[in-house]
């Protein structure tokens, strides 16, 4: 995606960088077997499925995140690491 503003969706509100999950998009399709414009077009991932594409992990360690709020604090640090690199 080019828009420097586009956002990617999370499926329980709200939204991301789309900037943030790009360089991910490996991920996210072995994660889920969707390109990100097709997750994006089906509502977005929760803050979990999000946390996982982003530390690059297969979606099999869903039950390695104790929660959805750790998830979400996560993902929140890596957002304001890639503005702070950005």
């Amino acid at each position: 995606m080019d828009d420097l503003y586009a956002i990617f969706p999370v499926s329980t509100g709200g939204n991301i960088p789309w900037a943030v999950i790009e360089p991910h998009r490996d991920r996210a399709c072995a994660n889920f077997g969707l390109s990100l414009e097709e997750l994006a077009r089906g509502g977005g991932l929760s803050w979990r499925e999000i946390f996982l594409v982003l530390t690059e992990r297969p979606s099999c360690d869903w039950n390695e995140i104790p929660s959805i709020k750790h998830a979400y604090d996560e993902v929140q640090k890596i957002i304001k690491e890639h503005r702070k690199s950005g």
